[in-house]
């Protein structure tokens, strides 16, 4: 439920709550009116009627005055007036009435009169009050009252009603403007607006919706300070990285230079050829995870720069680099591209490196005797270039989570555990970033195809 629906809500519950109880208590006061009125009256009524009138007629007393003097009324005893929903009623020392009208019974006077008011029936009260007369006839007078039939509900009134309806109307006049800022802040927070909704809205000795808003520009600044230097931070430790690993990469190529000439110079029968053919993997391991690196950083820093290229050319240049180490793994690499030329613009680092980890993958985790192939397709809008093998192969669950960042499967985690799961990744920001897509599909009857898609007119993406 909203806040304006339980501010509403709250205001006609308390001012109902206020109205019934303004009600009940009119009610009581009416009727604690009409009791004192009704003993008011019988107490004039006995002032002006005397103990002679009650010891002559006590059934009709108060209401008979005393006979008078008057020659020709004389015999009479006309009533007095009766008061409108009032009877009275005279009782003897033992509370025995003189009068069968109304019925009393004994138990409702002695209540009366050991207390104040007592109920004879639903719509009828009695009490019962001393006679000053000092007779055993007249002793106490019951006062019967007729109480009118109305209950707390009928004491409310128009006038009540309305004073509700004032209630309710203020308590809104205030609460929907204050539902109404809240709900603009809240806007103004999931927009990132806080600082705009505090200048723009700022009341002077504001309230505490005042302060909350500016609390939290105060907050958004901070928070905004931080993200800033985060991001330098980031960016700064990225750019770092890139030259570092530009820099890395120099030192490890002539490693493997001078590795290539000293296994040339050995006898490929010896302990030591094996050696070198193991440390050749293990520097072009290496030079792989430092271009992966270099190539995270500039994907992370947008640090990309398109050119005019040849994919057919790549593809030839990625392939040699890696066919010494496929020999070295008596893996058949072969690849195969169109005739002719085929144009594209992007970034052919990032291109080559996206390529050289699908081709060092498929050679890094074949076995002795294993096929790979790069097959390069043009086609009237996009280019398809696929690196098959037909290495054991990987079950579907294992080859959705492939591209995952920092997914290694288990083959790749007993094989290699150090590495950092890098490579797919970056194919696939490599891939996106060119407006590509990557998919990865079994390889019947065994292995993996990957199958990268190129527009042939690739169109920049963000990196968001």
């Amino acid at each position: 439920m909203k806040l304006g629906a339980k501010l509403a809500l709250a205001t006609v519950s308390v001012s109902a709550v206020g109205l019934v109880l303004s009600g009940v208590l009119e009610f009581v006061a009416v009727r604690e009116r009409g009791r004192a009125m009704a003993l008011e009256r019988a107490a004039a009524l006995v002032e002006a009627s005397g103990a002679s009138a009650c010891e002559a007629a006590p059934g009709l007393f108060p209401f008979a005055p005393p006979p008078t003097d008057d020659w020709l009324f004389g015999d009479l005893e006309p009533l007095a007036p009766r008061p409108p929903g009032l009877d009275l009623v005279v009782l003897d020392d033992a509370l025995r009435p003189a009068s069968r009208r109304p019925s009393l019974p004994p138990l409702v006077l002695r209540a009366a009169r050991e207390g104040d008011w007592a109920a004879l029936g639903r719509r009828r009260e009695v009490t019962v009050v001393p006679l000053p007369f000092g007779s055993a006839t007249c002793a106490a007078l019951a006062v019967v009252r007729h109480a009118p039939p109305e209950g707390p509900a009928r004491a409310l009134g128009p006038r009540s009603v309305l004073v509700l309806l004032a209630v309710l109307a203020s308590a809104l006049g205030v609460a929907l403007p204050l539902v109404a800022r809240l709900r603009r802040l809240t806007d103004a927070a999931r927009l990132g607006r806080v600082r705009a909704v505090a200048g723009a809205h700022a009341h002077e000795g504001g309230d505490e919706v005042d302060e909350l808003t500016r609390a939290l520009a105060v907050r958004d600044d901070a928070i905004d300070a931080q993200v800033r230097e985060l991001e330098a931070s980031a960016a700064t430790l990225r750019e770092h990285l890139a030259h570092t690993a530009h820099d890395v990469l120099l030192p490890i190529t002539v490693l493997k230079g001078h590795l290539l000439e000293l296994e040339r110079a050995v006898d490929p029968a010896t302990d030591g050829a094996l050696t070198l053919r193991r440390a050749l993997f293990e520097a072009h391991y290496v030079e792989s995870l430092v271009r992966d690196l270099n190539a995270d950083a500039r994907l992370r820093t947008d640090a990309i720069v398109r050119a005019d290229l040849d994919l057919g050319e790549l593809v030839d240049r990625v392939v040699a680099r890696h066919a010494p180490i496929a020999t070295r793994a008596e893996v058949e690499l072969a690849h195969a591209v169109p005739e002719g030329a085929c144009p594209f613009v992007g970034d052919v680092t990032l291109l080559e490196q996206m390529l050289s980890n699908l081709v060092h993958n498929a050679v890094r985790y074949g076995r002795a005797g294993g096929h790979v192939a790069v097959v390069l397709e043009r086609g009237a809008a996009a280019y398809t270039l696929r690196v098959l093998d037909d290495n054991p192969g990987l079950d579907e669950a294992a080859i959705e989570r492939m591209a995952a960042p920092g997914y290694r499967g288990d083959e790749a985690r007993s094989r290699r555990p150090e590495g950092m799961g890098l490579g797919l990744p970056i194919v696939r920001g490599v891939v996106a970033r060119h407006g590509g897509r990557l998919r990865l599909v079994r390889h019947e009857p065994e292995g993996l195809c990957a199958e990268v898609t190129l527009p042939r007119v690739a169109e920049p993406v963000d990196a968001a």
